[in-house]
């Protein structure tokens, strides 16, 4: 089989890392490098500046011998043993050090995703490793922080300034920037830009990971 999505298998970042026989780490940018693609710019844009769900705390259910039906065949209102959850939210988990509250942790984010997914590839994996970057494509990451406001003529949205995961395609800035990179005009003026402590997370989840942990 030729790999390559029908443009050859020289521009595909399979010629370098093969996962053929892996299909569950084929899509995992943290694993699978960036095409051979030296000419292009990829450029990530992303809202930050509002509280975000990261990490859940869960614990282990042992549903009462009266609450369950064993026999799987009979009808009789009672779930089966099979049906009970293994593990269920542990709400009574909360530590305002760690911004935990009832078994929910948050860190900043879009709302909808944190910022470590939202940035840790662009700010950091992607412009310094050559494994995963392996054309020195140029990498432009971009955050726009959340200026969230309520408007009357569209109540549903945060305003021209939300960096909501579902409003930031109505962010003036953003729009601005993406017509400035689709026609070439001003493109320039779209740089590096960041609020957030992206690159002190990346520096930490480096050095626990990296033998080499890259500089800030």
């Amino acid at each position: 089989k030729e790999w390559g999505g029908g443009y050859g298998s020289n521009l595909h970042a399979t010629r370098l890392t093969d996962h053929k026989s892996k299909v569950d780490v084929w899509s995992d940018p943290t694993t699978n490098p960036l095409p051979h693609a030296p000419s292009t710019k990829l450029y990530c844009m992303y809202g930050v500046g509002i509280e975000t769900e990261r990490a859940y705390f869960y614990k282990r259910v042992f549903p009462d011998s009266n609450d369950i039906d064993n026999d799987d065949d009979k009808n009789n209102g009672s779930p089966s043993l099979h049906q009970h959850p293994p593990f269920i939210m542990d709400s009574s988990v909360n530590d305002p050090e760690q911004n935990i509250k009832a078994g929910v942790r948050f860190s900043d984010g879009d709302i909808s995703v944190p910022l470590v997914s939202l940035g840790y590839m662009c700010a950091d994996a992607w412009k310094n490793s050559p494994r995963l970057n392996p054309s020195n494509m140029e990498i432009i990451t971009k955050e726009y922080a959340n200026k969230g406001e309520w408007q009357v003529n569209d109540p549903m949205r945060g305003g021209p300034h939300s960096s909501n995961h579902v409003d930031i395609l109505g962010n003036v800035d953003v729009t601005m920037d993406i017509i400035k990179v689709a026609t070439n005009f001003r493109e320039s003026e779209v740089e590096d830009h960041f609020v957030s402590d992206i690159h002190e997370i990346a520096h930490e989840i480096n050095k626990k990971f990296l033998s080499e942990p890259r500089t800030i």
